[in-house]
């Protein structure tokens, strides 16, 4: 039985896929920059261009015969152009999905599991406008961090983080008024936009192609917005904003 990952392995077909594969990344570029699509479809579509470029990577370094569970009784002929698009396309898919989703956020869960909030008045804020929002309350984690962080992403179950800076810095009222803001953006899927927009620009040389900045902007004031309506004043997110800008000139 020939081993799964045995070295660059080049013939017609493969050249054709890869080809093929790289295509489909570019022309998922000019999607991208010639339309608007909603959080949701931008998501499906950067991952759609990783998994079409890294594609020809996965096609050239596996053994068709073999494939994702190496098994090497799958074709007849393993070298054919569909056995090899159904052998090495799945692999593709499941690294992708698995490092992109799974990984990296759990990577983040895991090493301030010991920090979970669990009780307290930060709880208790978050269930009630989860329910408010209508969406999953998520689990809050302390970062053990100076600087004024608070971020958020949605993994098996959405997670919200917040550093010791940021609690040393702002009163409750403007913790609360960020806790609104990243809530906003899990309800929005923004938080797993800019998580994958973070793969997008590391993994893609193409990514300097397509620019999101002014829709970053736009997404971080509309989950301003939903917090100034909630508190009924916009004082605490911009007197939040102004003390981590201080702190980072």
């Amino acid at each position: 039985m020939s081993t799964c990952f045995a070295g660059i392995s080049i013939d017609p077909t493969k050249i054709v896929l890869s080809i093929l594969s790289v295509s489909i990344a570019i022309f998922i570029i000019f999607l991208l920059k010639r339309f608007n699509f909603s959080n949701k479809g931008k998501i499906g579509l950067l991952y759609g261009h990783l998994v079409a470029l890294f594609y020809p990577f996965v096609l050239l370094t596996t053994q068709a015969t073999c494939g994702m569970l190496c098994i090497s009784t799958c074709y007849n002929d393993p070298n054919s152009f569909v056995s090899l698009l159904l052998l090495s396309l799945p692999t593709t898919l499941m690294v992708s999905t698995i490092v992109g989703f799974i990984v990296i956020p759990l990577y983040y869960v895991k090493a301030n599991s010991e920090r979970q909030i669990k009780s307290g008045w930060i709880v208790r804020f978050i269930k009630k406008y989860s329910s408010t929002l209508n969406v999953k309350s998520p689990r809050v984690f302390v970062v053990d961090k100076a600087e004024p962080l608070a971020f958020s992403f949605k993994h098996l179950k959405s997670a919200v983080f917040l550093s010791v800076g940021l609690f040393d810095m702002l009163n409750k009222k403007e913790i609360q008024a960020v806790i609104l803001h990243e809530l906003a953006h899990i309800k929005e899927k923004t938080s797993a936009l800019k998580l994958s927009l973070a793969f997008f620009r590391l993994f893609s040389p193409m990514s300097l192609l397509v620019k999101f900045h002014h829709e970053k902007a736009a997404e971080e004031k509309k989950a301003d917005r939903l917090a100034i309506k909630i508190q009924g004043t916009g004082k605490y997110i911009k007197s939040a904003r102004n003390k981590i800008k201080e702190y980072k000139l």
